[in-house]
């Protein structure tokens, strides 16, 4: 059985003679058994001993994350995913498979599946709920949360930046590129001359890649194809020129902006420009697919993105020659997006795990312009300008725990209002980093905390610092078990049951678990990580590389003799090319967007060598512009030094 799940191998290879022939080969006293017993049997047991395994360690973890999503298998039924993340290992649990076709998915039905889960492990054992951000799905996180008050429910990252290039992609300037390419795309799926003759050329040409497959389950798949449309945009114009491609009537004139030397200069440019814009974001997002990120990384890479982006404008004024109304355009995009995913009460969960990740405590993103020296003996609320929106938003979730088991709170902290003042207390020495906090930083925020949980003068905001940078900030799961399932039904078994593919799933995850289990690899400090230090296949899915164009040592005719060690692409490249242009030709935009600048670059310096580097290719110099943040100083609240039992009042934040 795990030799068949595995590897994916077809259950029906049992049903065959030679299957029989082969076990009686090698032991004729042995037995084998059909698919059927495999499947309704063996899997289906197996999938039920390693669920229990999995809840049971579960309930000995705390601040767990449970995502959820839904999907379609082939047979056309619909499954919900569930999974629960434990947060030291990092390992994701696949739970529960819902398939439910003939009801609908409301948000209350959504709600109790996920409740389901939850109440198998202990409610008080989550920490967060992640979804993206569809209709029934974003109602039932908001429905679980209203549940258990505890809990914090967040947007799946990456599926926010992945909607933001959809509404850059849907602006007028970029519609006829668009549009082009998708024709472009279609007719080199329908003729394999065509792709032959393309391949041919770029060999010729030094091209190592050629046109390839968006993907579907992969996010920001239109810069891929963006790349791959530039790379071999040469080898096309040279058989176009020649007449090998595109030379009848009809195609002469269809594809006119290959043929024409102004048109095809000004699609080539447009293509450079969509790509330019979207490459931050597409980075942004490979770097927050890491099950290794917190919410605070969330904030971060979308401040690099931000920061990359302004650069590309201030920089290729030469080179792509932005209009400047598309520059409004994409600006009003992205601070529109970036307002919905970071700002507010409910998103500064996002700037608290960072401000809370002592990595970062020291870093001037948070100091206000022109701060020099330590914070002793400085205001915090002027110096450190998101001071009071962090610890306001910290102090509502203490008050959240106090409030929903006061025991508990009260046998670990003390009083109510002994608690909030020792927060208060210990956030201020957090920020000028002082005893106990001045500790060592190196070794990553959870030896740094876990040091801190039985201090006296730190475990109030240990607790909470703990359960944000535990959290999970994606539904990455869920697009990895469905990548998963797709790739169950493969090999002919396209007829498998949603139940079936599901069992087969949680059976091969859990094997591959004890894998990683068995390696037992080298502990690595916890630590962002760039781009560039991302592995080489993954960069590979956002742009092109230094190894995919060679210069060829020998004369072009030598070249022909390398066609055959081209890489070959799948069946069905040219169609997932074809589908995700498709959908961005009938995507509209929010066209009415406007911006003038990057609204966050009122509190934060874009110009940072530190938020560059965090997407750049290559290292960033240092710059010596500061990483300043600007905000308006809000007036101290004040204490109620009254005796309540529990007391908003007491949990309101004062400096």
């Amino acid at each position: 059985m795990r030799l068949f799940k595995t590897c994916a191998l077809a259950g029906n290879i049992l049903d065959l003679r030679v299957w029989t022939d082969f076990v009686h080969a090698a032991n004729p006293k042995l037995d084998t058994f059909s698919s059927t017993t495999l499947h309704d049997i063996h899997i289906a047991q197996e999938a039920v001993r390693v669920r229990k395994l999995a809840v049971d360690h579960l309930r000995t973890c705390d601040n767990l994350t449970i995502s959820y999503d839904g999907g379609t298998v082939k047979i056309v039924q619909s499954v919900y995913t569930v999974h629960v993340t434990e947060p030291r290992s990092h390992e994701s649990y696949f739970l529960r498979g819902d398939e439910s076709s003939g009801l609908s998915h409301t948000g209350e039905y959504i709600r109790d599946l996920v409740l389901g889960v939850m109440d198998e492990i202990g409610r008080a054992r989550f920490a967060c709920v992640v979804s993206d951000s569809t209709g029934s799905t974003k109602s039932a996180r908001e429905q679980v949360q209203a549940t258990v008050v505890t809990i914090i429910a967040l947007g799946d990252a990456p599926h926010a930046l992945n909607n933001l290039i959809k509404d850059i992609c849907g602006l007028a300037h970029f519609s006829l590129c668009i549009s082009n390419s998708r024709k472009m795309n279609k007719f080199v799926k329908l003729s394999s001359f065509a792709t032959q003759r393309i391949k041919s050329q770029a060999q010729r040409d030094g091209v190592t890649r050629h046109l390839e497959s968006a993907g579907k389950t992969r996010f920001a798949g239109v810069n891929r194809l963006g790349y791959s449309i530039l790379r071999n945009l040469p080898s096309i114009k040279t058989l176009v020129d020649t007449g090998v491609l595109f030379s009848g009537p009809k195609e002469r004139k269809n594809y006119s902006f290959l043929r024409v030397t102004s048109q095809y200069h000004e699609y080539d440019l447009t293509l450079r420009q969509l790509v330019a814009v979207l490459t931050p974001f597409a980075k942004a997002i490979k770097c927050l697919e890491s099950s290794l990120i917190h919410p605070g990384h969330v904030y971060l890479f979308w401040l690099a993105a931000i920061a990359t982006v302004h650069d590309v404008f201030t920089t290729s004024e030469d080179s792509l020659g932005f209009p400047p109304e598309l520059i409004q355009h994409i600006t009003g995009i992205v601070n529109d997006r970036f307002e919905a995913m970071c700002e507010g009460s409910d998103n500064t969960v996002y700037k608290a795990a960072l401000f809370l990740d002592p990595v970062y405590i020291l870093s001037k993103l948070w100091r206000t312009p022109g701060a020099t020296g330590t914070l002793a003996g400085a205001d915090l609320g002027a110096e450190v300008p998101f001071y009071r929106e962090i610890g306001k938003y910290l102090l509502q979730v203490l008050l959240k725990h106090v409030e929903s088991d006061r025991q508990v709170m009260q046998k670990r902290f003390g009083a109510p209002k002994a608690i909030a003042q020792a927060f208060q207390v210990q956030f201020s020495a957090y920020t000028r980093q002082e005893f106990p906090f001045n500790r060592d930083r190196s070794q990553g925020w959870r030896i740094y905390w876990s040091g801190l949980a039985d201090n006296p003068d730190g475990r109030v905001i240990a607790f909470l610092a703990v359960k944000l940078l535990s959290m999970l900030p994606t539904s990455m799961p869920e697009e990895r078990t469905m990548s998963a399932i797709t790739k169950a039904e493969s090999g002919g078994r396209s007829g498998m049951k949603a139940a079936s593919l599901v069992a087969e799933v949680q059976v091969k995850q859990h094997y591959a678990r004890l894998e990683r289990a068995e390696k037992k690899p080298k502990r690595v400090v916890p630590r962002v990580q760039k781009f560039r230090e991302l592995a080489a296949q993954i960069r590979a899915e956002v742009m092109s590389g230094p190894l995919d164009v060679f210069v060829h040592p020998a004369s072009p005719s030598d070249a022909n003799t390398n066609e055959e060690s081209a890489p070959s692409e799948p069946a069905d490249a040219a169609d997932s090319v074809a589908d995700e242009l498709d959908a961005l030709e009938d995507y509209e935009s929010p066209s009415a967007l406007r911006g003038l600048s990057f609204a966050i670059a009122e509190k934060v310096d874009i110009r940072s060598s530190v938020l560059l580097d965090l997407l750049s290719d290559v290292p960033c110099g240092k710059n010596k512009s500061q990483r300043l943040l600007e905000a308006e100083e809000l007036p101290p609240t004040q204490d109620n030094d009254d005796e309540l039992p529990i007391d908003a009042a007491d949990f309101e934040f004062a400096l």
